[in-house]
This record gives structure tokens, C-alpha cells and sequence, in this order.
């Protein structure tokens, strides 16, 4: 059985901490897809869920997704958050931001998405 704790900020939810019960942690961002920053084709996440992260010991963070029915998770380790292909965002909150080719675990690159792709053509 898993520990869920979600992260509020200024009342809103934003993502979920997770601790399976083998003892591995991660967090989730929870976004929709009108949420993805179109001028870089980025996923963001609150600086302050960061810091908790690292606080707590967590090393994948990534975000979860909808677009209707769908659910989709893009997940990476860490320390991309802070690499050479991230960078700060101060719109609304201090955000850190990573394009979604820099993640490691991306549902779009799945073999069967491209598979369907290739099918529709």
C-alpha cells in the first residue's frame, strides 16, 4: 500500500507525494495539458515542491497529466530539474521549468504511440 500526501499552494493542489511500500519515493505535479508552456514546449513545477523534494530525499519528480479521459505521466530524476536544459520561470510563482524532450520517461515516445502514429499515416 502507498503513502499519498498532497502539496497545497495557496490552496490549490498541485501535486501528490508518493511512498510505495518497497520505500520508494516520488512526486507528481498535477497538471492539464493547457498547462504545458507552449513557447518551449515545457512541463513546470513550483520551486518550493522542488525544495521539498530534496528536503524528504525524493529523486523522481515529474508531472501527471489529462487531456479528457487520458492520464499521462512524464517522470526524470531530480537533479534535471536544475540542469543545463532547465530554466526559472517568474510568472505567477517561482517555477522551474524542463522541456518535455529532457525527460526520461516520456508516454509520447512509446513505442505504441509511435506505432498508432505511423498507422494513421
Amino acid at each position: 500500500m502507498s503513502v499519498r500526501t498532497e502539496n497545497r499552494l495557496m490552496g490549490k493542489l498541485t501535486g501528490v507525494f508518493y511512498e510505495t511500500a518497497g520505500g520508494s519515493k516520488l512526486y507528481l505535479a498535477l497538471r492539464s495539458k493547457r498547462e504545458i508552456m507552449r513557447a518551449k514546449y515545457a512541463w513546470c513545477i513550483e520551486a518550493s515542491a522542488l525544495q521539498k523534494c530534496r528536503d524528504a530525499g525524493i529523486t523522481a519528480v515529474g508531472v501527471l497529466w489529462k487531456d479528457g479521459s487520458k492520464r499521462m505521466v512524464h517522470l526524470t530524476h531530480i537533479d534535471d530539474w536544475e540542469g543545463p536544459n532547465s530554466f526559472p520561470l517568474f510568472t505567477h510563482c517561482k517555477q522551474r521549468c524542463l522541456p518535455m524532450k529532457a525527460f526520461r520517461v516520456d508516454p509520447m515516445r512509446s513505442e505504441a504511440v509511435i506505432a498508432k502514429a505511423i498507422k494513421l499515416r
